[in-house]
């Protein structure tokens, strides 16, 4: 058995397939973000809440782009489950229907993950958990990461 797991091992890293331990807990794993050219042209916090696009439907064609930023299908599921505002902690939502001045904004530390270029040209972030435990607990879900969606 030791030998499959080595073989399918070596034989992953020589074709560049990705590979995921069924064993990982989903917390554990290493999610693949955006290209280096992707990140450093992504803003590092939110300064405009009027970008946020609070529900975006995903189309295959977006879906599909993601998948070839090498996300794992289930952040790729997390991103489409978060995509609607309704997912989201409720004071954010409250606060993202009221008039948006750009300091209102909490400020989340948030983590870059992918970049669509489409005809609304989208960039997707995921608001962790553990990196914002200085916030509200009504700007956070009961420790749990999210994600939102930015027009660029």
């Amino acid at each position: 058995m030791q030998k499959i797991i080595y073989l399918l091992l070596i034989i992953s890293t020589i074709t560049g397939c990705k590979t995921q331990s069924t064993t990982q807990s989903s917390s554990s794993k290493v999610e693949k973000q955006g290209t280096t050219k992707d990140i450093k042209s992504a803003p590092k916090n939110i300064e405009d809440p009027n970008k946020i696009w609070g529900n975006y439907i995903l189309t295959q064609e977006d879906i599909k782009m993601l998948e070839a930023k090498s996300l794992y299908p289930a952040t790729i599921q997390e991103i489409i489950a978060f995509s609607n505002e309704s997912a989201w902690p409720l004071a954010l939502q409250n606060l993202l229907k009221q008039e948006k001045p750009k300091n209102a904004f909490p400020p989340y530390n948030i983590t870059f993950m992918a970049e669509i270029i489409n005809e609304n040209h989208l960039l997707i972030y995921k608001i962790p958990f553990a990196a914002n435990t200085q916030m509200p607990d009504s700007l956070l879900l009961d420790k749990e990461d999210f994600y939102i969606i930015l027009r660029k």
